[in-house]
């Protein structure tokens, strides 16, 4: 298993990380486009286009969001650094040039130190995101943001917020979480231009506003594997989301995982358990993609398995590279790079289930 493939990290032209030198703006997207795109041209396309990304308006489809779809494509040229897929450099440039970028007013999070009051409080910051007051939400962030030194801190508390509301849960979550790595990815300097938007987006849908699934028992992305060939994409995004944040090193992480685990009980309730162990059909991702295509989702299960038993995570990018244009779409991106962090997180005995998944969903995702 690939699970030490390092991610695409921004990096200066010495292999040394790109060191903070105040905020960027992102360049154009003309300036950007190649022919071909090696390592470091790759990195420069994802660095602006996350940029211009954050600052695209936000709409209620935030699993289609550009920020999501830029972070998601950036991810899967992850899987092969070296040789850089066109595809998804072009797709990522495609994306940001068809809105109007805006930054953010990275003020809003500004507080003077004279107004930080006698106590702070993460408590404040929860009840006005949950009230839907985003003047009063930012006024709390900033004001946390004085007295900590960890300021990705701030998006552990909106995916602790997220997490728990199994109504927002599937598009908060990964909007998010995807934030946290963009602004890890760009640098410190460009944090506000990513935790505006992440914390308008959990105070736009009042995160507080659907019913907590506390009456559901935990259910980790492992145990809810069987009930999810039936689940919409988007619960299997949340999934793949639970499980790498799971993976991760976050303040917040127990309580992040329980409310994840608790949405992902209830998301899943409505569908039948799929026993493990189906047979295993031997074929290539053109086989697959072909099945895929033309319906045949028992096909599509059996070899799908046979490639995720393998353990590796290339045949995700070799899908998006081979798939024809008219099958190439975002939900695609989402299908791939869900794939890619539950496979990166997976214990080994579940390789052959998430492949079958992956090939039952490959099919809704193209015949949608």
């Amino acid at each position: 298993m690939d699970k030490a493939t390092p991610p695409l990290v921004n990096r200066a032209g010495n292999g040394d990380p790109v060191q903070d030198a105040g905020p960027k703006l992102a360049r154009p997207v003309a300036e950007l486009r190649r022919d071909s795109y090696d390592t470091t041209a790759a990195l420069e396309v994802f660095d602006n286009c996350l940029l211009a990304a954050a600052g695209l308006p936000l709409g209620k489809e935030l699993n289609t969001h550009p920020l999501v779809l830029v972070q998601g494509a950036k991810a899967l040229v992850g899987l092969g650094p070296d040789r850089p897929s066109r595809r998804l450099v072009d797709f990522a440039l495609d994306i940001c040039a068809g809105g109007q970028s805006e930054p953010w007013d990275r003020d809003l999070l500004h507080i003077s130190p004279d107004k930080l009051g006698l106590t702070v409080s993460v408590g404040d910051l929860e009840e006005a995101i949950l009230a839907g007051d985003p003047a009063l939400a930012r006024e709390n962030m900033g004001r946390l943001l004085l007295v900590t030194a960890n300021q990705s801190f701030m998006f552990d508390i909106l995916l602790d917020v997220a997490a728990r509301q199994p109504v927002h849960a599937g598009s908060l979550v990964p909007f998010i979480h995807y934030a946290r790595r963009a602004a890890d990815f760009v640098g410190a300097p460009n944090l506000a231009d990513f935790l505006l938007p992440a914390l308008e987006v959990a105070v736009m849908a009042r995160a507080g506003g659907g019913p907590p699934a506390t009456a559901h028992e935990p259910l980790s992305p492992w145990e809810a594997l069987p009930y999810l060939h039936e689940a919409p994409l988007e619960v299997v995004v949340l999934a793949a989301h639970a499980a790498q944040i799971a993976d991760d090193d976050h303040v917040k992480g127990a309580t992040i995982r329980a409310g994840l685990e608790r949405s992902l009980a209830a998301l899943v309730e409505p569908f039948g358990e799929v026993s493990s162990g189906n047979s295993s059909s031997r074929g290539s991702v053109e086989d697959l993609i072909t099945a895929a295509v033309g319906g045949k989702l028992s096909t599509a299960q059996a070899l799908g398995r046979a490639l995720g038993e393998q353990g590796e995570r290339g045949w995700l990018l070799e899908v998006i590279e081979t798939v024809a244009e008219a099958s190439f779409s975002p939900r695609l991106i989402l299908w791939a790079d869900a794939f890619r962090m539950l496979y990166r997180t997976a214990p080994e005995e579940h390789y052959g289930l998430l492949g079958e998944l992956a090939g039952v969903q490959i099919g809704a995702v193209i015949n949608a």
